[in-house]
């Protein structure tokens, strides 16, 4: 196999993985979204959201993802995402008085109405600039039918034919993953009994 295939073919499994890891993903996201009926996901204590107004620009945009660490442990000056009235809004807290918390959006005039520490859904630690255009393109279905195509095409292309069935099964990427998987279940069974 010549070395330009071998690259092809690692960028492939590599973006086979990716595909299938944002499927997983996906998939997580909307169980908890639709089936469980929660306001929101849970990722290993984290949580993100899209932003949708102007109301923190200079510091968070629109169109902005927000990454939310699930957390009551809030303090003044924290950029937080909280429920209000069915409606998730993210501002910073301009004042503090035991469990009542004032926020304001860095771009208002006023004070929000104070709000309660149990509507606190977290504290923001990372804003992903302009990512919100990213989630629309994978969030249609069309967009993820044609990578899924255009990722069977490619590794069609790609795959050796001059070699017999046996020795390209024995090396291929799915061949050792299972391997991989087996062994992993076998060194859990061993371990349990």
């Amino acid at each position: 196999m010549t070395i330009i295939k071998r690259i092809a073919k690692l960028i492939y499994n590599i973006i086979t993985i990716f595909v299938i890891l944002l499927i997983v993903f996906s998939m997580y996201c909307l169980i908890q979204r639709y089936v469980m009926n929660k306001e929101y996901a849970n990722i290993f204590g984290y949580t993100f959201f899209q932003i949708e107004t102007g109301s923190m620009s200079g510091t968070i945009e629109i169109n902005d993802i927000i990454i939310v660490s699930i957390t009551d442990d809030v303090h003044e000056s924290d950029i937080i995402t909280y429920l209000n009235n069915n409606e998730i809004i993210t501002h910073r807290i301009i004042k503090e008085n035991g469990d009542t918390l004032t926020t304001k959006g860095d771009a208002n005039n006023t004070d929000d109405k104070p709000i309660q520490r149990e509507q606190v859904i977290g504290k923001v630690v990372y804003i992903l600039s302009g990512f919100g255009v990213w989630k629309k393109v994978f969030s249609d279905w069309k967009v993820i039918i044609c990578i899924i195509i255009t990722i069977t095409i490619i590794g069609m292309v790609f795959s050796d034919k001059d070699k017999d069935n046996k020795n390209r099964r024995n090396h291929s990427f799915w061949n050792s993953l299972r391997k991989c998987i087996k062994h992993i279940f076998k060194k859990n069974n061993e371990t349990k009994e």
